[in-house]
């Protein structure tokens, strides 16, 4: 296990793909009980408008990861793009959990988010890895630097439903009433998106 207090670009990297991931994950796990829970969607309605949003989630994703690569490689420079992407996100996320307060138009909302949130996926995805990689501590323990970046890649998954499903939710549900629950996680999900960009900014050792 690398040591965090002597490679600490390493790190903030780890931590923030951890938190950024966690955000992401979080609108992935929940958005089609959202659907059902505060537009009363049964559910056929909710796959179909989920299958809908995640359409335009991936378009956005294939746009976005192609130029973000292509202008990073030309700028050379990674942590714009991290830190952007992961902004951007966050902001599609804010809006998917803001969504209800329009009535039904809050499903406009929602696939306008879906697609912000795809446009700053893109960025991350095109980029962190490399960021990522170019910040290994060890050249002789390549393999194992990559297996704990990847507990970062895979955690979040596990993480989402724990706190959202044990926490956040319910205590959503208990002080907003039915909806609520939803709305405080995507809002905290959004939360978490930002400071994982924050935490970009506080790697040194590459643009």
């Amino acid at each position: 296990m690398f040591n965090p207090r002597t490679h600490r670009d390493f790190g903030w990297a780890w931590l923030s793909k951890l938190l950024i991931l966690l955000a992401y994950a979080g609108i992935a796990t929940y958005l089609t009980l959202f659907l059902g829970e505060v537009y009363g969607m049964d559910i056929g309605e909710q796959l179909a408008f989920n299958a809908l949003a995640q359409i335009i989630g991936v378009a956005t994703v294939v746009l976005f990861s192609i130029a973000g690569g292509f202008l990073s490689d030309r700028l050379a420079k990674r942590k714009p793009f991290v830190f952007w992407g992961s902004i951007i996100m966050s902001f599609g996320i804010a809006f998917v959990a803001v969504s209800p307060l329009f009535g039904q138009s809050g499903l406009t909302i929602i696939l306008l988010g879906s697609a912000v949130v795809g446009a700053g996926a893109g960025l991350f995805f095109a980029v962190d890895q490399a960021l990522c990689i170019a910040l290994l501590p060890n050249p002789e323990d390549t393999a194992k630097d990559l297996g704990v970046l990847n507990i970062a890649n895979s955690l979040p998954s596990s993480l989402s439903p724990f706190l959202a499903g044990v926490v956040v939710i319910p205590v959503g549900t208990a002080l907003f009433g039915a909806g609520g629950g939803y709305m405080l996680w995507f809002a905290v999900a959004a939360l978490v998106g930002v400071v994982g960009a924050v935490l970009v900014t506080r790697i040194r050792g590459i643009d």
